[in-house]
């Protein structure tokens, strides 16, 4: 990956932003030739410690513009983190115009994330941690359109994390391991409206992804797929929409899981972990009203090719591993309707729903169960209050009972909340906003219940553990824009 816009960005980020970020709240310099420089900065926490800087160019040109931006954030431990941290972006974007139609867009990026932690909080056996992840990633698309009603994307993409993770035991021995990962990617699109209410669109991406593991472990895997996607858009009454999509959905390698079950199993224990896969079939129906309400459901039906679930090595160690076979089903909807047509002016209600249903294989008794932590349920409804005179919103919130199971070779533990009533405040004059949040008011008891096996989850039940909490949840957020 060429390093002429990494510097460039690097520049760009070290001219005034170090120098200013702690006095200048946000500033725009209107420069010679179109270009414009901005600057803002201020406290990386919100007890007004640690140092938060951003600096971009914008350049301007009849055929397109760039923008070369940096930023910096040094934050030391606030009441909600136990670590000091130190973010570095630098970025480039890029958007052209050619003739004959065509737009050309370039993103690069470089991210570096640090974090230390020492003291008290620090897991057991341990003086000190440190994690240090680097990301350098890059996009390239051209989009034009051939003929009136057809548009065609094509493009490229890579990426590259690497998280280096370094443990100091209280002896002193110290223990680094690094995991990395690289996705490489072509894709074309082409989307078609043959009339006025119908749009199509079709695609596919090639991708590869690779993953390595050094230091604790050492392993590697790579990984080739076609993704292919297709979808209908059609506007029927006033308003109103539906759409069917089919895809190939593939998530990204989980790294920590790979590093994880290298670790646990040895090179050659057969197992593996595979990049998430299934193929999804969604169909969704949404209706806009005049007054501003809406409506929307969407069906999703999914056969799992592969999923990631804690299973047992050959040495009986517990590791995460990639799993297939399987089916997933869900049915999301959700309500949004304005109140002023009934004399409440300002208020709004709103809910929405989740039911989901899947089945897998267990990866330690083979009968099929429900994926790990997979919620089954989920329902809510709010009704809202927006006083724009004094900068208030206000309103109570409704849940309904919610479940989860989480699966261990030799523990299940369900997780339960039941329904209940709460209530927010959030006051926004502009340059900062303070929010307070309470959850069971009425209602909302929390449950635990660990459920312990002999052997693995074949076995007999040697204990079982139960705790709970039924007070009320309450906290306190404070944003402020710079």
């Amino acid at each position: 990956m060429s390093k002429v816009w990494h510097w460039a960005a690097l520049a760009v980020a070290a001219l005034p932003g170090a120098a200013f970020a702690a006095a200048v709240q946000s500033s725009s310099y209107p420069l010679p030739n179109d270009v414009a420089l901005n600057v803002s900065g201020g406290p990386a926490n919100a007890d007004g410690s640690g140092l938060k800087s951003s600096t971009s160019v914008d350049l301007h040109s009849p055929i397109g513009s760039t923008t070369l931006s940096g930023t910096f954030t040094s934050a030391p431990p606030d009441l909600s983190a136990s670590a000091d941290r130190t973010d570095r972006k630098l970025g480039v974007d890029s958007r052209f115009s050619a003739p004959g139609g065509v737009s050309v867009s370039v993103q690069a990026s470089s991210e570096m994330q640090e974090s230390r932690q020492t003291g008290t909080l620090v897991p057991a056996g341990l003086s000190s941690t440190s994690a240090i992840t680097k990301t350098d990633s890059a996009v390239a698309k051209v989009t034009s359109q051939p003929v009136a009603g057809v548009g065609v994307t094509m493009g490229v993409s890579q990426s590259h994390s690497e998280t280096t993770q370094g443990n100091v035991a209280v002896g002193g021995s110290v223990q680094n391991n690094t995991v990395a990962t690289d996705d490489k990617k072509a894709f074309a699109s082409a989307d078609w409206s043959p009339v006025s209410f119908l749009e199509l669109k079709a695609g596919a991406a090639n991708q590869t992804a690779s993953v390595s593991t050094h230091g604790t472990a050492n392993a590697g895997d790579e990984y080739h797929h076609t993704a292919p996607y297709a979808s209908a858009t059609a506007q029927l009454w006033d308003g109103a929409q539906a759409k069917v999509a089919s895809t190939d959905a593939v998530s990204p390698i989980n790294a920590y899981d790979f590093a994880a079950l290298a670790q646990a199993a040895g090179a050659n224990s057969g197992l593996e972990i595979k990049p998430n896969r299934e193929w999804r079939n969604q169909a969704t129906l949404s209706q806009d009203f005049d007054n501003g309400g809406t409506l929307s459901a969407t069906v999703t039906q999914a056969r799992i090719e592969s999923a990631t679930e804690l299973g047992l090595t050959p040495d009986g160690a517990a590791a995460p591993m990639s799993v297939s076979g399987g089916a997933r089903r869900e049915l999301d909807a959700s309500f949004s309707m304005p109140l002023a047509g009934y004399g409440l002016a300002g208020t709004t209600i709103s809910s929405q729903a989740t039911l989901r249903q899947s089945q897998l294989r267990d990866p330690v008794t083979g009968q099929m169960r429900r994926m790990s932590g997979e919620v089954p349920r989920q329902a809510n409804v709010k009704l809202t209050h927006k006083d724009d005179a004094h900068h208030l919103e206000w309103g109570v919130k409704g849940r309904l009972a919610t479940e989860q199971r989480f699966y261990q070779p030799a523990q299940m533990t369900a997780l339960r909340t039941d329904s209940g009533v709460g209530a927010f405040v959030t006051y926004n004059p502009g340059r900062y906003t303070v929010s307070l949040n309470a959850d069971g008011l009425i209602g909302g008891a929390r449950s635990q219940v660990d459920t312990f096996y002999s052997g693995t989850r074949d076995g007999n039940v040697t204990a079982v553990n139960r705790t709970g909490d039924n007070s009320p949840m309450v906290s306190v957020s404070v944003q402020q824009k710079f």
